[in-house]
């Protein structure tokens, strides 16, 4: 049993090896990645993710060997399936080398059942910033928002634009059930094109369950009947509390725990 399997250019390496050069400019966050997971140890939604990796990419021109990767990424999954459910990473750096890393998925199933508390972070999300839409390696403005949630007793940040309308959380995206309709915002107000976002709307529409994308402004989340975050490690995440206000009634609820069973159910084949 692996694990962590480490793949560098195609080749299976030791996880505690050196895998870039120290005059890679991806040291300097010069790069791009996505994260992919496995359901019943088969890697969902591999051609979007690596889709928008390859869009990224094109936006730091950096090349973006997507048919290597296609090889890869299965690979990986292969060499520690005997270890479980796999979370696989894809990074690219700018000085041409590619990494997949296969490992165990976070366990998030308390999140699932209980739901997190957010914060609004201070500082603004511009939509129009020349990074805006890229899965970007250089996180160290995450990092400092996760920082400055866990101070306030928060799970995560929600990052908001000039204008005063959501953007997304710190590594998600958000949605927000008001009047029983599901309200994602729009990728013009600097969401990610999430892959488990773009499923989520179209899992939900074949059930018949109403979504539309439209800015959210902060007020509307704070009064909404219920939220919740999507990510490719937990799909469906309720948001139980925002800067210390309840979100509904302050649990989880209904609609969130729908589409959470929907996608389990859809991912897996059903």
């Amino acid at each position: 049993m692996r694990p962590m399997v480490v793949l560098v250019d195609g080749a299976d390496r030791d996880p505690a090896a050196p895998a870039v050069g120290p005059l890679d400019p991806g040291l300097l966050g010069h790069g791009v990645y996505e994260s992919i997971r496995t359901y019943d140890g088969v890697a969902f939604g591999v051609a979007e993710h690596l889709e928008r990796l390859a869009h990224g990419a094109a936006a730091l021109d950096i090349p973006c060997p997507v048919d290597d990767l296609a090889r890869e990424v299965p690979e990986a999954v292969r060499l520690r399936f005997a270890a479980g459910e796999s979370r696989i990473r894809v990074f690219l750096t700018a000085g041409g080398t590619r990494i997949v890393i296969a490992d165990a998925i976070p366990d998030r199933r308390r999140d699932r059942d209980e739901g997190l508390a957010a914060v609004i972070l201070p500082w603004r999300r511009d939509p129009a910033g020349p990074t805006a839409g890229v899965k970007a390696s250089s996180t160290a403005a995450s990092r400092v928002g996760l920082r400055y949630a866990l101070d306030r007793r928060a799970a995560t940040g929600i990052w908001v634009t000039p204008a005063g309308n959501v953007s997304e959380a710190l590594a998600a995206n958000v949605f927000a059930v008001i009047a029983g309709v599901v309200v994602t915002p729009p990728l013009s107000d600097g969401a990610l094109a999430g892959v488990t976002r773009s499923k989520i709307l179209r899992f939900a529409a074949d059930e018949g369950i109403e979504c539309v994308e439209r800015s959210l402004t902060v007020a509307a989340l704070a009064a909404a009947g219920e939220a919740f975050v999507s990510a490719t490690s937990e799909p469906v995440v309720p948001l139980v509390q925002l800067d210390d206000a309840p979100i509904g009634d302050g649990v989880p609820g209904p609609v969130s725990r729908r589409l959470q069973d929907l996608f389990d159910r859809r991912a897996r084949g059903g």
